[in-house]
């Protein structure tokens, strides 16, 4: 509906610059969502807001750029993605991955010199005080 007002009321190019900046900001409130809290998934778009308002040159201001440029449209894909990957991967999800890539931090823990080469059963069978061989 707003786009169809947005257009309406200017013209299409301003309607699909308004999507293209609605699908951004909403990938950057998903994503700081998930890195914050809910409470706080207005911080990265108001972040974004001020670096376009101050600092950004017209390279990456997907406001008042062109509606054929790629760099914004590309944002606006990217953003959303990058959201639902946020979502997507939970601490759990995220150790588990880590963990297949061979990235997680290895824990070294000290073990005793008998206890090196005995296999679990072993292991298991000397803290139970059966005998098994």
């Amino acid at each position: 509906m707003f786009f169809l007002v947005e257009t309406l009321g200017a013209d299409i190019g301003l309607g699909f610059a308004f999507v293209r900046s609605l699908l951004i900001w909403q990938g950057l409130a998903i994503v700081s969502g998930r890195l914050l809290s809910p409470q706080f998934i207005w911080v990265l778009p108001l972040a974004s807001a001020f670096l376009l308002i101050w600092q950004a040159g017209d390279r990456w201001n997907w406001i008042t750029t062109q509606i054929d440029a790629p760099l914004p449209w590309a944002l606006a894909v990217l953003a959303p993605a990058a959201g639902a990957i946020t979502v997507a991967v939970t601490k759990r999800r995220g150790a588990v991955m880590l963990r297949r890539l061979r990235l997680a931090p290895t824990v070294s823990v000290s073990r005793r010199a008998d206890s090196t080469s005995r296999s679990p059963v072993d292991q298991m069978s000397r803290l139970t005080g059966d005998k098994h061989s």
